[in-house]
């Protein structure tokens, strides 16, 4: 709950976890009524944004993320 309040107030900052191609795109946009090209999460909060739009500076693709319930989960550390 706490960060919740936190994510409210939070002047993001994101950073780029992985870009999505192929299957990856078809695969992050199941549950979402838009085309999910990028994950970021933000570096003050942690709050995760799903973004339409590639990052053409992160290396990393379909990165091994998967979500349940529409919650996007991740493993490792990305940078």
């Amino acid at each position: 709950m706490v960060n919740k309040i936190k994510q409210l107030f939070c002047n993001h900052d994101y950073e780029t976890l992985t870009n999505f191609y192929g299957d990856g795109i078809l695969e992050a946009s199941n549950l979402s009524s838009k085309i999910i090209r990028s994950l970021q999460k933000c570096k003050k909060c942690g709050k995760i944004h799903k973004s339409e739009y590639l990052d053409y500076d992160c290396p990393i693709i379909n990165f091994n993320i998967y979500h349940k319930d529409g919650v996007f989960k991740y493993i490792g550390d990305f940078k």
